[in-house]
């Protein structure tokens, strides 16, 4: 499979299809973690 992601850096945010979305919840999602098994990660 091939492709583009395009993404755009903000600070601490990262701007993906339009929306702006905090590094970690951009992270959580795409991975589709659950805040708990996100949690010890974040600390990393």
């Amino acid at each position: 499979m091939h492709g583009e992601i395009v993404f755009y850096t903000h600070g601490s945010t990262i701007e993906y299809g339009g929306e702006i979305f905090a590094a970690g919840e951009l992270t959580a999602d795409i991975l589709n973690f659950t805040p708990q098994d996100y949690r010890p990660i974040q600390r990393l």
